[in-house]
């Protein structure tokens, strides 16, 4: 699978990163607001998009597109693919942000952290 992941913590991107790499899954990644809004103009080209839902604030992106950062990205994604998968990973719960997705049967909800024992992790990227 190509995965688009968009993280803005250098740790966590490199940990989930090497996780899915040594799936088989071919992983561009992505650490911050600016460089993922030039990424998702390619979105169509990906089968998953991996979107942290609290990204720092970056220059392209205006404080008024959203309450959070991942969801102004997610905004702008399905302006450009309404079919790419896209899979929110938050510390928040599910509850917090999930309205902001409106039912959106493409996308996904994993917490972080993803724990050692991460094969639930790995069937959330299933679909």
């Amino acid at each position: 699978m190509r995965i688009l992941f968009i993280e803005d913590n250098p740790e966590f991107l490199s940990y989930v990163s090497a996780l899915l790499r040594n799936e088989g899954h071919k992983v561009v990644e992505v650490d911050n607001a600016d460089d993922a809004v030039e990424a998702i103009k390619d979105v169509a080209s990906y089968d998953l998009v991996i979107l942290d839902i609290m990204l720092m604030l970056g220059s392209i992106i205006t404080a008024d597109e959203a309450n959070e950062t991942g969801v102004a990205i997610y905004k702008r994604i399905r302006k450009i693919d309404k079919n790419v998968r896209v899979l929110v990973l938050s510390a928040r719960g599910k509850g917090d942000i999930w309205q902001c997705f409106d039912g959106d049967e493409r996308v996904t909800y994993h917490g972080k952290p993803i724990p050692s024992n991460y094969s639930k992790f790995l069937k959330t990227l299933e679909g």
